[in-house]
Parts: structure tokens; sequence; C-alpha cells
């Protein structure tokens, strides 16, 4: 999906450690956690404990929010996602406390 140098970017831009920098990418080709335990050399019990860990770490609780977070961050460190005005214009809805908020988009005035 990336290359390895961006895959770098991105883990030090979300704060990954070196082992949730090995899981993520297996996570994102939908590989199961035995797979990725018998690619890794540890445990199932293991690859499941750096995967909650790292869904706590980026306060997310599943595979597509997961990678929802990547994507966005992949536009956000590659500079790409922005409006012919530099603002970024991904239309992305998130909750907030007081209902939802969608982002700004260039064409409202």
């Amino acid at each position: 999906m990336f290359s390895d140098e961006m895959w770098r970017i991105l883990a030090r831009s979300l704060g990954w450690s070196h082992r949730e920098s090995e899981i993520v990418p297996a996570l994102l080709d939908d590989r199961k956690g035995t797979a990725i335990a018998a690619h890794l050399g540890i445990s199932r019990h293991t690859v499941h404990t750096h995967t909650e860990r790292l869904y706590r770490k980026m306060g997310i609780t599943s595979r597509v929010e997961l990678v929802r977070r990547i994507f966005v961050e992949y536009l956000r460190v590659s500079g790409s996602g922005r409006s012919r005005y530099g603002a970024r214009s991904t239309g992305i809805t998130r909750a907030t406390s007081g209902g939802s908020h969608r982002a700004p988009d260039s064409t409202q005035r």
C-alpha cells in the first residue's frame, strides 16, 4: 500500500512503537492475528496486546478507524488532500460532544 519510507514517516508521525509499525501494515492487509504472529515470531496474544495498546493510543476501536486515521495522516504528511486555496478539503465528518461536525468545504460561504 505504502512504500517502506512512507510507513516509517507514518509510524513516526502517529507515535507507533517499532512492533506496532510491524503489525499495522499486516492489519491493513487484513491478516489475522495468528498469521501476523507467525510472520513476526511472536504469540497471537502478543499481537492482540500490541493491537489493543495501539488502538488505545490512537483513540480508536476498530480496523476501519485505523485505516481512516492512517489515510488522513497520509494526506497530511504527503501534502495531498488540500484544496486550491491550501485548506484541507477532506469532507470527513466526526462526532463531537455537541453533535456532528463537518469539516468546512471551500465552496461554502
